[in-house]
């Protein structure tokens, strides 16, 4: 018959007393009794103050106050730097941002390999119907139903308008590993998002509470989807010249 037998080992141990020219000593008691010096603690470093250069900086607005006055955030600072400002301080800016260009580097961000990545990848974007007619007139209709329209594309280069070139592969190291789209693969097409549907409270001439049902609409999103491939430096005269990966 076998035993596991887990076994304790019990060591002595000493206590170093803590001048250096001292002897070491047996107990915490006799410790107790030495004189140990006076005793260094270190000191926490305080956050540095921070530095506000003359500019515009993102904030956040959280909430209203009284007398045209807002609670704001700054976008990426801690929020001990949250401040109450009169609301005629801030200024608003419109940002034109290109959702495509965001969308091309989704495509990069999911170019990647590892053996528990699937190969299958299915992106959702939200985007609006003009953006959407950019992307639709770069490629050819595939399948329409009733409900929506499924485009793909016959050359890599089609797309390069709207994400420059190397949209479809990312190399990933100097060693020239590398990631791409197969071509006969990628589909895209928009879709309607279902409203959202709750319920509001309103009040009666009587005051009376009762709930209304109601829908807020989602707008539209792009389904796009593909086959990613693994390569190596083999694969590096195909990315940079053919049209059909």
């Amino acid at each position: 018959m076998h035993l596991d037998i887990t076994c304790t080992l019990r060591r002595t141990r000493i206590i170093t007393n803590p001048k250096a020219d001292a002897d070491p000593v047996a107990s915490y008691k006799e410790l107790n009794s030495v004189d140990t010096g006076p005793i260094s603690r270190s000191k926490r470093r305080s956050a540095p103050e921070a530095s506000w250069n003359p500019g515009l900086y993102p904030v956040e607005i959280l909430g209203e106050t009284v007398d045209g006055y807002v609670r704001v955030h700054f976008t990426g600072w801690s929020k001990k730097y949250d401040q109450v400002m009169k609301e005629d301080e801030l200024e608003e800016i419109q940002v034109n941002k290109d959702p495509l260009k965001d969308l091309g580097i989704l495509l990069k961000e999911n170019l990647t390999v590892g053996t528990k990545i699937d190969s299958f990848v299915r992106l959702r974007v939200p985007l609006i119907q003009d953006d959407f007619q950019r992307l639709a007139e770069c490629a050819v209709i595939v399948k329409s139903t009733r409900t929506k329209t499924t485009y793909t594309i016959s050359s890599r280069h089609m797309l390069k308008g709207v994400f420059g070139n190397n949209w479809d592969f990312r190399i990933l190291n100097k060693e020239g590993d590398n990631c791409y789209i197969k071509t006969s693969t990628l589909k895209f097409y928009l879709r309607k998002r279902r409203a959202l549907r709750e319920y509001e409270i309103q009040t009666t001439d009587s005051g009376q509470y009762q709930l209304k049902s109601c829908e807020k609409e989602k707008g539209t999103q792009l389904v796009i989807s593909f086959v990613k491939c693994a390569g190596n430096h083999r694969m590096l005269p195909h990315l940079a010249n053919d049209a059909l990966l």
